[in-house]
């Protein structure tokens, strides 16, 4: 871990949830040791799967190792890593914003709960910028589980890195990217992790190279805002794909 390359200005917020663990994993696989972690409090998602994924996720030849039952304390403990308490599970409070003004770090990478927007006051006077992976190309399509339905339409799963705002996945866009769908993986829980990290990782190897994070900018094309997907075109989109979801898996 000694040759790893420090990016102190950087923050975790971390959910006890796969996407988490998946974005820190991949940060220490492609040797970036970030400020800190600052997790919510919450039960652990627990795993009954295979140890260890390794795919091309992106189809560049590269692989993409996730091990879904490692939680982000341990992942960061191989690292020595801080791991600092978050007050609450609402970001929105006043003592999460309290707490996020004694941060030093001024890029948070954001990957806590989902369905949450954040407001103006934890945008603006918690002084820091919030890096947000959404799954799915924006604003093509935005909002919940809107992976899915590029699934349905274009047999892909999109990504987007962007700064977020008080919009539903509405901020400025630093890299927008596509992914093949997978036989036989499951997508909630691994597939959709691991694209995310990616993502996440090349982002952050540009941070790397050019020393610091894109501005981002805004994508000019229609957008459609997508709410959470009926489980029949779910299971109609996992279908489609060759992909399975937990209670097949």
């Amino acid at each position: 871990m000694s040759n790893m390359h420090c990016l102190e200005d950087v923050a975790l917020i971390a959910a006890p949830s796969f996407r988490s663990r998946a974005y820190l994993q991949r940060l220490v696989q492609i040797d970036i040791k970030i400020g800190r972690v600052l997790y919510f409090p919450g039960d652990e998602a627990e795993w009954d799967g295979d140890t260890e994924f390794a795919v091309d996720v992106a189809a560049d030849g590269g692989t993409v190792r996730f091990r879904p039952g490692e939680t982000v304390r341990e992942t960061a403990r191989s690292c020595d890593l801080v791991v600092d308490e978050l007050p609450n599970r609402d970001i929105n409070s006043e003592p999460f914003i309290d707490f996020l003004e004694r941060q030093p770090e001024p890029v948070c990478i954001y990957s806590g709960f989902g369905g949450v927007i954040l407001r103006r006051p934890v945008l603006t006077r918690s002084g820091k910028r919030f890096l947000h992976v959404h799954g799915g190309r924006a604003p093509e399509y935005r909002g919940s589980t809107a992976f899915y339905y590029s699934v349905i339409r274009e047999r892909m799963l999109g990504t987007t890195a962007m700064w977020l705002d008080e919009g539903i996945d509405t901020g400025p866009v630093l890299k927008r990217m596509k992914y093949p769908c997978i036989d036989g993986l499951e997508v909630d829980r691994v597939l959709d992790a691991m694209v995310r990290a990616h993502t996440l990782g090349e982002v952050v190897k540009e941070r790397m190279a050019t020393g610091q994070f894109s501005a981002g900018r805004s994508i000019g094309v229609p957008g459609v805002t997508y709410h959470v997907i009926h489980p029949v075109l779910k299971h109609f989109a996992l279908r489609r794909c060759g992909l399975i979801d937990r209670d097949t898996a």
